[in-house]
């Protein structure tokens, strides 16, 4: 018997460690240099002064400062992580109480006969999920319950796969809000949540359009011949095994209703919280109207130190979702123990996510402390100085393929390459705002390709769909995609 054993890809955490070891070697080769900056029209942004570079005296990186670099990276991203975990708590509570699996079953009852809309419905609502709040390995918890309904009603477990992780997907290429990518990456690059969102919102709109067209012609296609279906050789199997996996309606109480309207609400306050109202859009009622509630008497006193809409951070919304989850707790009827083992347990999920953006983190600090991350940057500028905006925007893109592959974590990738690429945009006069575009976009794109996705490899484990009829399956609209990103990536700077 062999002793060998098959390669196995390394997690994100031991990449990352390996390149905080790896970047403290550096240190002690490269030539430390620092650049100036200067405050950019906003008020807010700092950005660096082109031609400014000069060399300053090494900071060699030592033992010490390796295991150093992960703790001080916990800390300085201490809001951003709170934020995730209140994120995870939340949904982890909305899903025990079953009302999103209660609410799919009932649109499944009102569709009877008229499946082929439940594809368009269910691929805006992950698609939603995707580009607000992140959703993506939340999405392991619906293809049980999706595919069987797809293959039901005629179509195929491809249907069902699809539906989802498009769905869900597309929201993730188009992410505005995302915090999981769009946010931390925003942050990382100093620029507002917001900047560039009429580009993403954009971009959204059209890949949800796309890839849901794209997915109902196949599955009609299907209905109207099953020998196209792509696993049409499996359809008994696929079959057997689904029947019985779905039998139990879920029925819709009250409390799941309840739970529903605050789930949506917390989407529509989510939303209006996190766009700049007047910084991008001019509109001032916001800003107004928080100004007026802050001078009524004892009102002010019983809502507190509140910040108006526009103009909230991670901070703000983490006091949201833990008062949301709060209020989901009471709707759902959990006992106080049950409560915190669910929240906690969400918590739980998502620390890894933590711990991968502190040890990013903490390659920043070694570059930062060792003085090289300058100097990356001085001959990054010389390399891509005979760029334009739009060649730098679409090399990026490029670039981020293969490094979403080695590191599919987006939380992960974006704290170690965001604050090195994110002021290259600087010196071609280009928003950084398409740097963190070109980031997610194809960030998101890999996630949903490669077998190092664990989302990807876990849901088609779960609808018993081989990989390779997989990759065959969306080749065409993967394709359609990526030349549409890189058209848009060369047009955004110009326009």
């Amino acid at each position: 018997m062999s002793n060998s054993k098959k390669f196995k890809m390394p997690s994100a955490l031991t990449i990352l460690f390996c390149i905080v070891v790896f970047v403290a070697l550096l240190t002690w080769f490269i030539p430390a240099g620092e650049y100036d900056y200067a405050m950019l029209p906003d008020g807010e942004t700092q950005a660096v002064v082109a031609g400014s570079y000069h060399k300053v005296n090494p900071d060699k990186q030592g033992i010490w400062d390796i295991f150093l670099a992960p703790i001080t990276g916990f800390v300085k991203s201490i809001d951003i992580g709170i934020y995730l975990m209140m994120i995870s708590g939340f949904i982890a509570l909305v899903m025990k109480t079953g009302a999103i699996s209660s609410g799919i079953s009932l649109l499944t009852k009102k569709l009877l006969g008229k499946e082929i809309l439940l594809i368009p419905i269910l691929m805006f609502l992950f698609s939603l999920c995707g580009t607000i709040l992140g959703f993506w390995e939340e999405t392991l918890g619906f293809y049980a319950l999706v595919t069987p309904v797809f293959i039901a009603a005629g179509y195929d477990a491809i249907v069902g796969l699809l539906v989802v992780i498009w769905g869900a997907g597309l929201g993730l290429i188009g992410s505005t809000i995302n915090p999981f990518a769009t946010g931390i990456a925003s942050e990382l690059a100093s620029i507002q949540l917001g900047k560039g969102m009429p580009f993403r919102l954009f971009m959204y709109i059209l890949f949800f359009l796309l890839g849901t067209t794209y997915i109902m012609r196949y599955a009609k296609k299907v209905k109207d011949k099953p020998s196209s279906s792509l696993v049409f050789h499996l359809k008994e199997s696929h079959e057997n095994h689904f029947k019985n996996t779905n039998s139990e309606s879920n029925h819709m109480t009250k409390v799941h209703k309840s739970v529903l309207c605050v789930f949506a609400g917390v989407f529509l306050i989510l939303v209006m919280s996190m766009l700049p109202w007047e910084k991008t859009f001019h509109i001032t009622f916001f800003k107004n109207s928080h100004a007026w509630l802050s001078n009524v008497p004892v009102l002010k006193d019983i809502l507190g130190s509140t910040k108006a809409f526009g103009e909230w951070s991670t901070s703000e919304l983490s006091v949201l979702f833990l008062a949301v989850s709060i209020l989901v707790g009471f709707l759902g009827k959990f006992s106080e123990d049950d409560f915190i083992h669910t929240f906690f347990s969400g918590v739980s999920d998502v620390m890894s996510v933590v711990f991968v953006i502190a040890i990013a983190n903490g390659v920043k600090e070694i570059m930062d402390d060792g003085h090289i991350s300058a100097t990356i940057l001085f001959y990054g500028e010389r390399l891509l100085s005979s760029l334009s905006g739009s060649a730098l925007a679409c090399a990026s893109f490029l670039l981020y393929l293969p490094l979403s592959f080695l590191i599919p974590s987006s939380s992960g990738l974006a704290t170690l390459s965001i604050p090195l690429l994110a002021p290259l945009a600087d010196f071609t006069g280009m928003g950084r705002d398409i740097i963190v575009t070109a980031y997610q976009t194809a960030n998101a794109i890999i996630n949903l390709i490669s077998p190092t996705s664990a989302v990807l490899m876990g849901a088609l484990t779960i609808t018993k769909i081989p990989y390779s009829i997989y990759i065959k399956s969306i080749l065409k609209l993967l394709a359609v995609i990526v030349v549409i990103l890189l058209v848009a990536l060369y047009i955004a700077p110009l326009i």
